[in-house]
């Protein structure tokens, strides 16, 4: 065993400072990944769930360590695990093409919140390594889901033309392919030039994969301007 690891185990300053930096170090790494993907719940508010779950639990050891009560003190603790569900909840979304969003994030605050358990009862190693194995669920496995096992369900579409344009032609190009359109909403209008509309296409399981968006679109009459962007 590490020779320094007994003395932080138990309640001291000392320990509370230390128990307290790993969270903001451990609950970072996690809470940047998804500040980087711009997910509702970033950098601050891992870290924050972290350092909460690292105090309710240092309440429990304080209480039975200190006050010499005989009740089960853990309970404080076991709040933590249900009640981050409550914040949890709030970074899902459902969007307008009825995709759910947020699932991971959430999921990653629970994490964060198993981790300050750990950190605050001083169970330095579980709550380190559940740091990285999450971290790597995050960073690495996204990558790999991405790119073996997920195809993109959802584009956006940004569509710039002329007045000899008709909306009722962007349905038309699409007949067929199990594609539906959301969110359609005209960007400008009335212009000398003619306009700007942007959209966004959702595909069935069966669907006709997103590879030649640009080239339909830009087929049609009176199209100027097409680009596509991730939703």
């Amino acid at each position: 065993m590490i020779p320094f690891l007994p003395i932080l185990r138990e309640a001291n300053i000392l320990s509370i400072f230390f128990r307290f930096t790993l969270c903001i170090i451990c609950g970072g790494i996690v809470g940047f990944e998804r500040e980087k993907r711009m997910h509702a719940a970033g950098l601050r508010t891992h870290i924050l769930v972290c350092l909460g779950s690292a105090t309710a639990i240092l309440i429990s050891q304080y209480i039975y360590t200190y006050l010499g009560q005989t009740v089960d003190t853990t309970r404080i603790a076991a709040q933590v695990i249900s009640g981050v569900g409550f914040l949890g909840v709030g970074t899902i979304i459902v969007t307008g093409t009825k995709k759910v969003t947020g699932l991971t994030t959430a999921a990653g605050l629970w994490a964060a919140s198993c981790m300050g358990l750990a950190l605050g009862i001083g169970f330095y190693e579980c709550a380190i390594l559940l740091c990285f194995a999450v971290y790597f669920s995050l960073k690495i496995l996204n990558t790999f889901e991405r790119k073996y096992l997920t195809s993109k369900k959802t584009i956006g579409v940004f569509l710039e033309h002329d007045n000899s344009f008709k909306i009722s032609s962007i349905y038309k190009a699409i007949d067929g392919r199990r594609w539906a359109i959301y969110n359609l909403e005209t960007v400008e209008a009335n212009k000398d030039w003619g306009g700007s509309i942007k959209f966004i296409i959702s595909r069935e399981s069966i669907g006709e994969h997103f590879d030649n968006v640009s080239s339909i679109f830009s087929d049609i009459d009176g199209v100027l301007f097409v680009k596509e962007s991730n939703i």
